[in-house]
């Protein structure tokens, strides 16, 4: 690739941003890395205090609050972006945390903008105000699909990172935030994992006391701070297997494939979707509720089974970045359709 430059936003979050620099820098882009200072949110006055609840209240608008945060952030962005001049491409990930007169401004110094939610659309509402500004934009649920103007994508797993040295060992592993559903199902994997002679992990974040009651109460590890994404690769590079349990708020597939799938290493999941991948082995991924239980023990004694090199490819971030900015060679990414009868696939 030539020494093309390209704006990066990442929402913050386990400061994922960095590892996504450093993936494009390896591929030889310039980044422009845009930052909004991860503080929490305080109301500025009563008076919006007052307001937000009447919305959520009375209308079901819950989106006040994330309008004070992008306007809180706006000038902290404008300001990055004043001493940035042109460039070839912008991508944007979670654009709702940006405001409509931010994006316009990114707009103007990039040719082309992708932007890329990962995470359901109805999730953050805002963001249905943005799609239409961005050159591409890109979902990774089929259900969102049937939104105008979307285009279909999955996640990906980091292709430059050494892992030749790397030793793993016969344990499972989960690391991820707190939520309630996911429970009794972390538990059960647990222990039917324990029963058969592996070792498990599970590291979950919260700073709720009710919920890190919870978290000890069920034995599980209380992480005190999330944890940031490179320390979680440490964690999965030494471990067999990952837990993936699926949050019912959208349809599309986590991180933990792509890291199983990149990393060599297999996964239980509670996502039925991701049996009508290409990448899907039943030798790899087990999934949990409609795999039977007597087939777990040969799923955790059997090998790895290596994927094909063009399907392993096609997941990597290289070809991920490609097909985001319609580069050449890269192979296109689609989603399976599990989309409820009658609904139908934005083609564009």
């Amino acid at each position: 690739m030539h020494r093309e430059k390209i704006i990066l936003f990442v929402h913050e979050y386990a400061n994922f941003s960095a590892i996504i620099k450093d993936a494009l820098q390896n591929l030889g882009f310039t980044v422009y890395e845009l930052k909004i200072p991860n503080q929490k949110f305080k109301y500025s006055n009563l008076k919006d205090r007052i307001y937000n609840f009447i919305r959520k209240t009375l209308f079901k608008d819950y989106s006040y609050k994330d309008k004070l945060k992008q306007k809180i952030s706006e000038q902290k962005i404008i300001d990055q972006l004043a001493l940035i001049d042109q460039v070839d491409y912008a991508l944007i990930i979670r654009a709702d945390v940006l405001s409509i007169k931010t994006i316009n401004i990114i707009k103007s110094k990039a040719k082309q903008t992708s932007a890329y939610q990962w995470d359901g659309l109805n999730r953050f509402p805002l963001i249905y105000e943005t799609i239409s500004l961005f050159d591409h934009f890109f979902v990774f649920d089929t259900q969102d699909l049937s939104t105008p103007f979307t285009r279909p994508i999955t996640n990906f797993y980091f292709d430059h990172l050494d892992t030749s040295n790397l030793v793993s060992q016969n344990k499972a592993i989960f690391i991820g935030s707190y939520f309630e559903n996911r429970n009794k199902v972390l538990q059960n994997i647990v222990t039917k994992l324990n029963t058969n002679g592996v070792d498990t992990q599970i590291k979950i974040y919260s700073d709720n006391k009710n919920e890190i009651q919870k978290i000890k109460k069920l034995n599980f590890e209380h992480l005190k701070s999330i944890m940031t994404y490179e320390e979680n690769l440490q964690h999965i590079f030494s471990m067999d297997i990952l837990i993936d349990v699926h949050v019912n708020e959208h349809n599309g597939l986590s991180f933990r494939f792509f890291e199983g799938l990149g990393f060599n290493k297999k996964v239980i999941t509670t996502n039925q979707s991701v049996k009508h991948y290409d990448f899907y082995n039943k030798n790899n991924i087990f999934i949990w509720g409609e795999d039977k239980d007597s087939e777990l023990i040969e799923f955790i004694s059997s090998p790895y089974c290596p994927i094909p090199s063009e399907i392993k490819y096609k997941y990597s971030f290289e070809n991920w970045i490609k097909y985001v900015l319609n580069l050449e060679k890269h192979i296109p990414i689609t989603l399976q359709n599990t989309l409820p009868p009658g609904a139908s696939i934005n083609p564009k």
